[in-house]
């Protein structure tokens, strides 16, 4: 139901975005050019499922890779760029850390809208859900809409 009072415009900040990245790939690319696009308050979250001693040498390249492909163009452009946070996620597991991470940024976010993109390919149905026990997120369908191509 509406509020009867009018739309109130008085907070248009940009929101904090917070990107989600399992692997990279041209979705993961195009999320973070979208991202860009609605704020310069952006962390993109990876979820290593990797466990044991490769897990340090794959987190090295993985950094260096962003500071290559994301940090060096976004500073190039004259744009802050976004932040990589890797978080473990055991068993497939992703919404305590990435409910953990957004508490986080909600704190120095000073009242500013968190938006959470779930970068993923069309499905025909919109079965896959991202929900948290309790809380004030619920769950959120994880399917979006086809973009067209560039």
């Amino acid at each position: 139901m509406r509020d009867p009072a009018p739309l109130q415009l008085d907070d248009t900040r940009p929101p904090v975005v917070v990107v989600i990245t399992e692997r990279w790939n041209r979705l993961t690319d195009k999320a973070l050019r979208f991202a860009l696009s609605l704020s310069r308050d952006i962390t993109a979250v990876h979820f290593s499922h990797l466990a044991g001693p490769d897990s340090g040498e794959e987190e090295k390249r993985l950094r260096a890779q962003w500071r290559a492909d994301v940090e060096a163009p976004a500073r190039q452009a004259n744009l802050p760029p976004p932040e990589l946070v890797i978080l473990p996620a055991q068993y497939r597991t992703m919404d305590q850390p990435l409910v953990k991470l957004i508490r986080q940024l909600m704190e120095r976010a000073e009242g500013r809208t968190i938006a959470v993109l779930i970068p993923e390919i069309e499905r025909r149905h919109c079965t896959n859900t991202f929900c948290t026990r309790g809380g004030r997120f619920g769950c959120v369908p994880t399917c979006v809409m086809p973009a067209s191509r560039p």
